[in-house]
């Protein structure tokens, strides 16, 4: 059996087999997806197809039971479906699973790493406290100037210097119980940069903290905004299809209630109307020979239907509609094992536009 490695999506476990292949099943039902509705588009049984005809050798696609339960698939399988799922989770699967793209971070062995914290808004911030003595400092008061100087090049550059250098009182636990408030610092990337850089380079503590704070504004200036920027587009490349499927399934939907041609009328293009061949009836009269043509009852429903997307209850109740708005030239007599009166497939038409004339409510059925 292959090793399996596992990740973790917002506390469901998706699996990866050290071969690469992935666990669809655990990838849509960690996003509430349905993977056979995707399975079923055309552009992925298209892209399976054509993936299977460059590895004939390998099935991309496989179905596992047992402890390796659900539908395995090739990783670019995996990386269509999760661009179908949603923007945000393609970048998760990149990120994590196919080693696509970095996240945005610095070498994680750096100390100052270790002391970086993040507020709920997602706002990376140091202590002050804690980032003194990195920086070489042996003494608050000469780390103080530090900071005091680091304020002035803020309010230099035009910056708010709250939204950098941000005031805190810890307390400090005494062994003997008790305490004392003690003055520490909330800096933000850059205010750390500023006071760093008004340290002296050549201490290698300075220098080290120089170095991962350029670094680190310069990932905030480009790499973070690039990323957001792909993000959106991806987000609004998303939202273009969800409305593209929602017209689909609005347009599907008025042609299966009122039929091609009420549709097509709506819009204006009446031209493009095709009249399809209407099915009737006829009778031939053994003594004289004649025929007549007419639509029976099925088949005045299906006409009206198809054209309207009305439904009409009987027969007589047309005929009924019709002579009581004066058309009974429209209504034939015909005899069969009894007389009964019907509609020719010449006179359809009008009688269509008697019974529900032009009214557009008339030809919804609003």
């Amino acid at each position: 059996m292959l090793a399996v490695k596992s990740f973790d999506f917002n506390g469901k476990n998706i699996e990866q087999r050290n071969d690469g292949f992935v666990n669809l099943t655990q990838m849509c039902k960690a996003n509430d997806a349905i993977l056979g509705k995707w399975i079923q588009l055309k552009d992925t049984r298209q892209y399976i197809d054509e993936l299977q005809s460059q590895y004939p050798e390998s099935r991309v696609v496989q179905t596992k039971q047992g402890a390796q339960d659900g539908t395995w698939e090739h990783p670019n399988v995996a990386r269509k479906l999760a661009a179908w799922i949603s923007p945000a989770f393609s970048i998760w699967c990149d990120i994590h699973m196919f080693n696509l793209m970095s996240p945005v971070k610095t070498n994680s062995s750096s100390p100052f790493d270790g002391i970086r914290h993040v507020d709920e808004a997602g706002n990376e911030w140091w202590s002050g406290r804690e980032l003194m003595p990195l920086l070489g400092y042996d003494s608050w008061r000469r780390f103080d100037d530090a900071i005091n100087r680091a304020k002035i090049s803020l309010e230099v550059i035009g910056l708010t210097v709250v939204n950098h250098i941000d005031e805190a009182v810890n307390m400090v636990k005494r062994p003997q119980g008790g305490g004392s408030n003690t003055l520490d610092y909330k800096l933000s990337r850059r205010a750390c940069y500023l006071v760093a850089m008004n340290g002296d380079p050549r201490k290698p503590e300075i220098a080290a903290a120089q170095a991962y704070f350029v670094a680190k504004t310069r990932e905030a200036e480009v790499v973070i905004p690039q990323q957001s920027d792909e993000l959106e587009r991806l987000k609004l490349i998303n939202e273009n299809l969800k409305l593209q499927i929602r017209r689909d399934e609005l347009e599907s939907s008025m042609l299966t209630i009122h039929g091609t041609s009420v549709v097509l009328a709506l819009r204006g293009c009446s031209d493009q109307i095709v009249r399809e061949e209407v099915l009737v009836t006829e009778v031939v009269n053994e003594a004289t020979g004649h025929s007549q043509r007419f639509l029976s009852a099925e088949q005045l429903k299906k006409e009206v239907k198809r054209r309207t997307g009305q439904n009409i209850n009987t027969l007589k109740g047309f005929i009924q509609e019709l002579r009581a708005k004066g058309r009974d030239d429209l209504i034939v007599a015909i005899t069969r094992s009894s007389t009964n009166e019907y509609v020719t497939p010449e006179t359809i038409d009008e009688a269509i536009s008697v019974v529900y004339g032009q009214d557009r409510q008339k030809l919804l059925g609003e």
